[in-house]
Formats: C-alpha cells, structure tokens, sequence
C-alpha cells in the first residue's frame, strides 16, 4: 500500500461509514431492487432488452443465459455492407 493510499484509506472509510452517506447508498439500492423486481428479475447480471416502441420485451438474469441475450441481439441486428464481422 502506498503512502498516499495509507493517507487516503481511512477518510474514505469513514466517508463510506457515514451515516448520510450509508443513509443514500441503502436507498439507491432499494431503488435498484424495487426497478429489478418490477422488471421481473432477480440477480445478477440481470438483462433487459427493449422492443421497437421501447418497452422491455425480453428479460432474464443470470450469467448462464448471456448466449441467450446475444443471439436475441445477433437476430435483432440490422444486415447489411454497413455491418462488419470484427
């Protein structure tokens, strides 16, 4: 550990312990929380994928169904000279 990061690390400590701040971390995690359960997911990573007038059409969670996610895009995904394969 530097010496920086040895000066550092304990106000960052307290700056997190506050409890203005641990007040304003544990609301925007239920904001968060009550977003997923809404959505219909649970977990992490959860994926939300929009249809053409913007609402969510596709929602799953977990990293087992990332090939999921990315064949619904592949699909979705205009074809074309425009498109490259990099």
């Amino acid at each position: 550990m530097s010496r920086l990061q040895r000066k550092l690390s304990p106000l960052f400590s307290a700056t997190l312990t506050h409890p203005r701040i641990r007040g304003a971390r544990r609301r925007l995690a239920e904001v968060g929380r009550r977003v997923l359960m809404k959505s219909g997911l649970w977990g992490v990573p959860s994926f939300r994928l929009l249809g053409e007038g913007g609402e969510p059409d596709f929602c799953t969670w977990g990293q087992d169904r990332l090939w999921l996610v990315e064949e619904i895009v592949r699909r979705r995904a205009p074809r074309g000279p425009a498109m490259s394969s990099a």
